[in-house]
């Protein structure tokens, strides 16, 4: 019984509302709320930033491959030549013409002017005989050959010296001088150096020694 009276209640009180909302909108006092539009999102897909590229470490260079280094060839060892005898100078004796030719026997000195109140006699020729000139070259002198220059023999320096010498009486050389040259003067010096010590048979005007010159070749060879 209450049920069924609050629902009478219940209507009526709805009835009346009803009622009142349209007498409002009747007069305007009520308007229509508007619509309100609902925002639209728009959503734009913006581009994913891209990152940086990380430098990439470079390759290491790789190191040049040693290259293989061929050994030179062993070059053979020379071997020394067989030592040669020392060569000796070669002496070659002159002419028979060239030694007359260059002999030079010493003058004859001039006699003393006699007083003129005893006059003297003349002097007595001397001796009459062929002249011979100083020998160098005989066997029992023993004269030593000259010594041949190391230097000489290594720079292959040949030549002939001739050596002007001016002999005593007794055989012994007062002078040595060099006449004419090798073109070395190791090979000239040597030939002038020995020629000082050698002895000769003194030249004989008859059978008198004399002083007279002498040229005396010396050669200076190697061997062949």
């Amino acid at each position: 019984m209450l049920t069924s009276r609050y629902t009478v209640v219940g209507a009526v009180c709805a009835a009346h509302l009803v009622l009142i909302y349209a007498a409002m909108r009747a007069s305007g006092l009520m308007a229509l709320p508007e619509p309100i539009s609902a925002p639209v999102l728009t959503y734009i897909e913006l581009p994913m930033a891209q990152p940086d590229p990380v430098p990439q470490p470079k390759p290491l260079a790789e190191p040049p491959k040693p290259q293989s280094v061929k050994p030179a060839p062993r070059q053979p060892v020379p071997k020394p030549a067989p030592r040669q005898a020392e060569p000796k100078p070669v002496l070659t004796e002159p002419s028979e013409t060239a030694l007359s030719a260059l002999a030079e026997p010493a003058p004859a000195p001039a006699p003393a002017p006699a007083p003129a109140a005893a006059p003297a006699p003349a002097p007595a020729p001397a001796a009459a005989g062929p002249a011979t000139d100083p020998i160098f070259d005989a066997a029992y002198l023993n004269n030593p050959k000259p010594s041949y220059p190391r230097q000489s023999q290594m720079l292959r320096e040949e030549g002939t010296v001739l050596v002007k010498v001016r002999v005593s009486e007794g055989g012994l050389p007062l002078s040595v001088t060099l006449a004419q040259s090798s073109g070395f003067s190791r090979l000239d010096n040597a030939a002038l150096d020995s020629v000082k010590r050698w002895r000769f048979k003194p030249a004989m005007r008859g059978k008198e020694p004399v002083e007279a010159n002498v040229n005396v070749p010396v050669r200076f060879e190697l061997p062949r």
